[in-house]
Parts: C-alpha cells; structure tokens; sequence
C-alpha cells in the first residue's frame, strides 16, 4: 500500500478481519485484488479488533459521523460505516470535516507504517486536545508541524510518543502557552539525537511524567528555558535517557512536586548532576530516582537536601 496524504480519522481492515493500519486519508493500491473494508466505527470492529485507542469517551466518532464528508476518487459518498473495493486500482479517499475538529486525540495513533504526514490542510483552530496525535508513529523521520495551529491546546501528553525513527523535530511553531499536560510528550523518541526546547512556554505545566523517557540518543537536553513552577509530577522524567551525559536543572522549581519516581532511572552515561537548588518538601515518591545511574559517584553529585541525601545512601552514594 502506497500512502500519500493524511486527513481524517479511519481504520483499515482486511477480508480476514485483520488490521491494516489506522489512518486518516489515503491514496492506496489495491494489488492483490483484496477486499479491503474501510472502518470508522469501533461498531463494525469484532471485539478482537476493536482497538484500545478508539473508544466512545474521545468522542471522535461523533465528529467523525456529523461533519465529515466522504469523497473516493472524487466522488462524493453517502457515510457509512464501511466500504467494499472489489477491483484493484488506485483509490483516492478523502474525508474532510464540514466543521472544524476541535479533538484530535489519539488520531494517528500507530500508524507505524506512515513515512510521509501532510497538514498542510489541516485546520486545527478550534481544536483543544491533541493528546498521543502521532504516538506510535514508528516509521515517521519527520513531521512538519509548521501548519499546525495549537494556540488553544491544553494537551499535548504523548503527542510524540514512541515516534522511534525521528531524528530531529521541529517545534519553533508550537504554540504551548496554554498547555498543561506534556507527560510522555517525547516518550521513547529514541532516535533523536537533538531536540530545541526554547520555543516551548512551560509556564501552565503541571504534569511531565515521562515527557523524555527513554529518549536514549540524547547527550544533551537544554532546558534553560522551562518554568516548572506549577509541576507537580517529575517521574521518570529522564528515564533510559542512557546517552546523557549531563543536565542541567539549575532554573528548576520543584516546590510543588509530590512525585520523582524513577527521575533518572537507567541514565547510565550521566557524569554530573546538580541538584542543590531542589526543594523537594512536598515529595512523597522519589524510589529508584538515580537506580541505574551507573556513572556517577558521589564526588560528582551536588545536593543539599537531606531527603536526597538518604535516598542516595541506598544507591552505596552516600555523600
């Protein structure tokens, strides 16, 4: 299948009932003469197949069913729930939005077969959520997002995660300042070797849980620019981020962080760390905050807090 442009919300099945892949729009060959069904509904999915990112509470169906039109090779098509290609040919499915979306939860989740995303049509003014949107995208080495308009996201939780073959993301035209959630945002990016940070505005943030877990091409992150005064939840921030080599948390505000579980959890390449301007009163989790952390000694961590000082006592870096 050759997919060429991006769209709206759809999952493809096969005559077997087996999962093609979870797309918007598509330009795709049909080969091999197959009966290809396209799925808009978890309805018309057996429970096998009904999959865990399309369920009744993101509401996509909804706006999928009421404001989109249907158009195949030009033609306009009655909705419905799917549609039977019996011939081989080249199809070319369009589904465009009569409104504006304004949830795009989950909305390329696994499309682990995707190379190529085009939003240059793409119109996100009114959308709010764009929570996991390209997670799991596994095959993507880059996302424009410059057509992307996220002046009233909220969300942006695991927007990248497990987006594995990214090399380099462009985020200059993001727009955060409303964003409160960027837990997972960059989970498991594992081949980014470089990331600029200093366009995103942390100032509404309160959850980065896991936002560069397992991010293990990184040997620096430039965090100079974060305000994290209203987080709560730091756990395993920078987990598996195992090439490392140094952070730098100096402009860090952790006075009202209740959770540093697994913080820095398997930075094995990490030489220095610097936490001696932590306030860490209102912790209540910090386990395994430096397991894992093979490369450093207690001559090359910089603490004051008493709390930290115990924790790294069971980690035989007792300072």
């Amino acid at each position: 299948m050759e997919f060429e442009k991006i769209q709206n919300n759809i999952l493809l099945i096969d005559k077997e009932g087996k999962c093609i892949n979870y797309i918007i729009s598509e330009i795709y060959i049909e080969e091999n003469n197959q009966n290809i069904r396209i799925i808009n509904s978890y309805e018309e999915c057996n429970r096998e197949y009904t999959l865990k990112r399309y369920k009744k509470e993101w509401e996509n169906e909804k706006e999928i069913k009421d404001n989109c039109e249907i158009r195949i090779n030009d033609k306009i098509i009655k909705f419905c729930y799917f549609y039977e290609f019996k011939k081989k040919g080249k199809y070319n499915i369009n589904y465009i939005f009569k409104n504006n979306i304004t949830n795009c939860n989950h909305m390329f989740s696994n499309c682990n077969k995707l190379t190529k995303i085009d939003l240059s049509n793409f119109n996100t003014n009114n959308v709010t959520n764009m929570r996991c949107m390209f997670s799991g995208c596994s095959s993507l080495t880059n996302i424009d997002l410059s057509y992307l308009n996220t002046n009233n996201i909220t969300n942006m939780g695991g927007m990248f995660s497990r987006c594995s073959s990214l090399t380099n993301i462009d985020l200059s035209n993001l727009n955060t300042n409303n964003v409160t959630n960027m837990g997972c945002m960059f989970n498991e990016c594992s081949s980014l070797t470089n990331i600029d940070l200093s366009n995103l505005n942390t100032n509404k943030v309160t959850n980065m849980f896991g936002m560069f877990y397992g991010c293990s091409s990184l040997t620096n992150i430039d965090l100079s620019n974060f305000n994290t005064n209203n987080v709560f939840n730091m756990s395993a921030m920078f987990s598996r981020c195992s090439s490392l080599t140094n952070i730098d948390l100096s402009n860090f505000k952790t006075n009202n962080v209740t959770n540093m579980f697994c913080m820095f959890k398997g930075c094995s390449s990490l030489t220095k760390i610097d936490l001696s301007n932590f306030n860490i009163n209102n912790v209540i989790d910090m386990f395994g905050i430096f397991y894992g952390c093979l490369s450093l000694t207690k001559n090359n961590i910089f603490v004051n807090d008493k709390k930290i000082k115990k924790e790294l006592s069971k980690y035989d870096l007792k300072i």
